[in-house]
């Protein structure tokens, strides 16, 4: 087998936001690489899939000016109110944070997936659609990328750095023999993108426990179109204001799962995003979680410093994981206590400045190690 010196030395395999994030971090470092997506293109626009970007996800692109894009392109979310069955019992007014800009993006995945997109395509670079991982080899010095073109033709390189950005079912991890462990739930969760005929509040997120049938919570894309999950199987049976419902844009079912890498990184191959962690959406922090990988690793690369990704990175996604499972069985829980502490418990400590920042941090992933490079 002939194997060919790679004309880039780092090979991003996959094109979802975590993966452009990478593109474009290492873009504006002048350090050049190569990006392959086994898919045909982007998100499809009308499928929202990770909806939300927190603020930390924005201050990592705001030096590449896709922050302020995404802002002009998104709807804020400044308010979450919290009801049960229809009663608010509390308010997350994020105003109240000591950032003036606090507040959550709302925007489809498709759309911040064409910002990265564009973005790129200004400074010369386009990913390799079409075209396959089929798997890789390893050593300490070097690895070996078997891969298979859009024309079905296959070739063999060796790259210094292997980055898998390709999600749950990573080839990337599965090939470089790093354990994926932790468990999948049984209780079926659903989503679905509701269009409304006349306008709804567009900066207002809103949680509603429903004695008997779990939770729902509404996310607004814009003045018309909301995003509801719910911790049962058919969320559109619980959605309120029906007869107001124009179309459904798009729905699925999922079961959640908790899973973590026992490293991310093993020679030269490093993962970033859901081939690394993946956990409950509540809380939105998956996509976010993921761009911080890439921007770390785009960092600690240019600063040749790739070998410490996995000490900043793991306690990071371990933490995460514990704390989006907790906030998941805050949410679902139904005892007496859960509900003490919900509807009676938290509203006294959102009164409270050090605890409601505290609180609002971790709404707005603030809570994660600052990125060194931008101070």
């Amino acid at each position: 087998m002939k194997i060919l010196t790679a004309k880039h030395k780092i090979l991003i395999v996959g094109s979802g936001p975590v993966g452009l994030s990478l593109a474009v971090e290492l873009t504006r470092r002048n350090i050049p690489f190569r990006i392959i997506d086994q898919g045909s293109g982007p998100t499809p626009e009308n499928e929202s899939r990770a909806l939300g970007v927190h603020l930390r996800t924005l201050d990592i692109l705001t030096p590449s000016g896709i922050a302020d894009t995404l802002r002009a392109k998104g709807n804020l979310i400044t308010k979450i109110k919290m009801t049960r069955d229809g009663r608010q019992f509390a308010v997350l007014d994020l105003s109240k944070h000591p950032r003036k800009d606090s507040a959550i993006l709302s925007i489809p995945q498709g759309t911040t997936e064409r910002v990265f997109l564009a973005w790129l395509a200004q400074h010369g670079v386009v990913p390799q659609w079409n075209t396959t991982l089929i798997k890789l080899e390893m050593d300490a010095d070097t690895s070996i990328a078997h891969i298979r073109s859009a024309n079905g033709e296959t070739e063999d390189q060796a790259y210094d750095y292997i980055i898998g950005c390709d999600g749950a079912h990573s080839i990337v991890r599965k090939s470089a023999g790093i354990d994926f462990s932790g468990r999948t739930g049984d209780e079926q969760w659903s989503l679905v993108d509701v269009e409304y005929i006349n306008e709804i509040d567009p900066h207002t997120g809103r949680p509603n426990f429903l004695t008997g049938n779990g939770v729902i919570v509404a996310i607004p894309i814009n003045k018309n179109l909301v995003r509801y999950f719910s911790s049962g199987s058919n969320v559109i049976k619980l959605i309120p204001d029906q007869e107001n419902i124009r179309t459904i844009h798009w729905q699925s079912t999922f079961q959640i799962s908790y899973r973590v890498v026992e490293t991310f990184q093993k020679h030269s191959v490093y993962l970033a995003g859901d081939a690394a962690h993946i956990h409950s959406p509540a809380g939105g922090r998956g996509m976010n979680l993921g761009i911080e990988d890439a921007a770390w690793l785009a960092w600690l690369i240019s600063e040749k410093r790739a070998a410490e990704y996995s000490n900043f990175r793991l306690p990071v996604a371990q933490k995460t994981i514990r704390e989006t499972f907790a906030l998941t069985d805050q949410i679902t829980n139904e005892t007496m206590l859960a509900r003490l502490l919900r509807g009676t418990v938290l509203p006294l400590l959102l009164k409270i400045p050090p605890i409601r920042t505290r609180i609002f941090n971790n709404l707005l992933a603030l809570d994660t190690p600052p990125p060194p490079w931008l101070k």
